[in-house]
């Protein structure tokens, strides 16, 4: 404890002596209108008021770890190897961390800042940095308008909806890697989750477990051939689940017998060929399934007996001869074109 307190008051040095070198070059190198002097001083001021304050929480609490990042306007650079951005304000940028940030991690920061989002990095291996720096794009994006962006409150950081897309090489994604946001946002805060992901091989294991209220999940253009049998063992909330253009061609009985509060299960453009009698067991609350463009050719009599709350059935484009539906007394929409009949 005692050598990452010392860390945090080196780090709060450092970062006051930066500010206040801005300041000076500021001053020096610019002739200042007096609107401008003032905001830049009141800005400084703001900077070295909100690192005093936590420097004597720093000093009291040797279990407390803040961590500084000056980033300075690029007109303006204090030290030549400093990072910099252009931003709105004459100064720059504040940046509070719970934790030492690592050198590279801080690059693709400031290149963040700078850019307003975040290529993948197809060249990567560590798809846990990548999803890492996709948060943080989202993250700083509700902050972005703030001289002070302080990320160290991570209990109270909030990204309601959390949204990952690629078109190229995906690296491998291991066990674990969603951990990663508990580094910068309160994960049980988040109601949305959407991975475009090509080649995806499987609904990542303990996402639920992460994620503990999400209420949508959607993963699009993965390799998701099979949904196994308790792929959702976890307590979840989830209300929508979404798995297009997955290649999926097996669910097998039970895959979904935990999720008790799903009301739309969302299949379309896989390769499924059965909906056995079993296939909606534990989904009694479903109001809508879509199945569109799939390789459907066989529904079980009893198939439906389950989701009797159904409103909305879309099974276009499949390959339908018989299908019976006298159980579903509440079925409002019915899309059943491009059959066999």
């Amino acid at each position: 404890m005692k050598f990452d307190r010392e860390m945090s008051i080196e780090n709060i040095s450092n970062v006051k002596c930066q500010i206040n070198l801005q300041s000076e070059l500021i001053i020096r190198q610019r002739k200042l209108s007096d609107t401008e002097h003032d905001s830049l001083i009141s800005i400084k001021d703001l900077f070295l008021a909100k690192i005093n304050q936590i420097e004597n929480l720093v000093l009291k609490n040797e279990s407390l770890k803040k961590f500084f990042v000056f980033v300075p306007n690029k007109s303006h650079i204090v030290f030549k190897y400093n990072k910099c951005c252009e931003f709105d304000n004459l100064f720059g940028k504040l940046i509070i961390f719970n934790h030492m940030p690592e050198k590279n991690f801080i690059k693709k920061f400031i290149s963040i800042l700078n850019n307003g989002d975040y290529q993948i990095d197809y060249d990567s291996d560590d798809f846990r940095e990548n999803f890492k720096c996709v948060i943080l794009v989202s993250l700083l994006q509700l902050k972005k308008n703030k001289s002070i962006i302080d990320l160290s409150e991570v209990h109270s950081n909030e990204i309601k909806h959390i949204e990952m897309e690629n078109r190229g090489y995906l690296p491998k994604i291991r066990d674990g890697d969603f951990e990663v946001v508990r580094d910068l946002i309160n994960p049980e805060l988040t109601k949305s989750f959407s991975l475009s992901l090509r080649f995806i091989p499987r609904i990542p294991k303990n996402i639920l477990t992460i994620f503990t209220n999400l209420s949508e999940l959607s993963i699009l253009e993965g390799k998701i051939e099979k949904i196994p049998r308790g792929s959702f063992a976890e307590k979840n909330h989830l209300t929508s689940l979404t798995l297009n253009n997955c290649t999926l061609h097996s669910i097998e009985l039970d895959a979904f017998i935990n999720l008790k509060y799903l009301e739309k299960l969302n299949l379309n453009s896989n390769n499924l060929k059965r909906l056995n009698k079993k296939f909606f067991t534990g989904l009694e609350h479903l109001k809508e399934f879509s199945a569109n463009q799939n390789k459907i050719c066989t529904i079980d009599e009893d198939t439906f007996d389950s989701v009797q709350h159904l409103v909305k059935l879309e099974l276009n484009n499949n390959n339908i001869d018989e299908i019976k539906l006298d159980k579903l007394a509440n079925l409002e929409y019915l899309d059943l074109r491009d059959n066999n009949y």
